[in-house]
């Protein structure tokens, strides 16, 4: 997690949304709270991505209403194996699948999107500290996702989900590796792993078959 910082020092923050006018709001909130710093505010995914990356903030908020899977992917991403940035994700009431997958990746806070600015401020303040912050009606949302499985009890990670959904764009696995923040290795390595799960033997079977599944979108 992110807190290797002076005591004394505000938590960094990076807001993801594409909307600017929530986008403004959730700056304002930020800059209400005195244990936090705003350091960039980003309207896209990949943008989004990469200022993450370059700034290593201690915080990372992202939409995931408007930007569904394009978020995710930039959860994905902050959370990468070395990544000392924690994530809050903000939601609407229908993105149940999306912040499911945002929790297995490891966000540590959701909250619904017409969350007041007290609220946002110490979810994100709470997230900084290492805690964690939930808004109730999160395990509503996530109800019936719970557990990630397909219908016939295969299972797949979030990671091989992730590479798969990815591979289901078109990118190629050396693609798939810059968009996670993972080795091309590795990537290929989850990759076997949903073949074997699947039972088939190719990229193009697999996503036919995790689609019919229902595992990915």
């Amino acid at each position: 997690m992110a807190t290797d910082r002076p005591a004394d020092s505000p938590a960094r923050v990076v807001v993801v949304d594409p909307r600017p006018a929530r986008r403004a709001t959730l700056v304002d909130a930020i800059r209400q709270h005195p244990d936090l710093e705003i350091v960039s505010q980003v309207g896209d995914g990949r943008s989004a991505s990469k200022q993450i990356a370059r700034l290593e903030p201690d915080v990372a908020v992202i939409e995931l209403h408007v930007l569904g899977f394009d978020g995710l992917r930039v959860v994905e991403a902050t959370l990468g194996d070395e990544s000392k940035t924690r994530v809050l994700v903000l939601s609407g009431s229908q993105d149940g699948s999306i912040v499911h997958q945002a929790i297995q990746a490891g966000a540590a806070g959701c909250l619904m999107i017409d969350a007041d600015a007290d609220t946002i401020g110490g979810a994100i303040a709470a997230v900084a500290r290492g805690d964690h912050a939930f808004a109730p009606q999160v395990s509503e949302l996530i109800a019936e996702q719970i557990g990630g499985r397909d219908r016939e009890g295969r299972t797949l990670t979030q990671r091989e989900r992730s590479v798969l959904r990815l591979t289901a764009d078109g990118l190629s696995a050396g693609e798939v590796a810059t968009e996670l923040a993972l080795s091309e290795s590795t990537v290929k390595k989850h990759l076997t792993s949903a073949y074997e799960k699947l039972g088939v033997s190719c990229a193009a079977a697999a996503v036919h078959e995790a689609m019919r599944l229902e595992i990915i979108a």
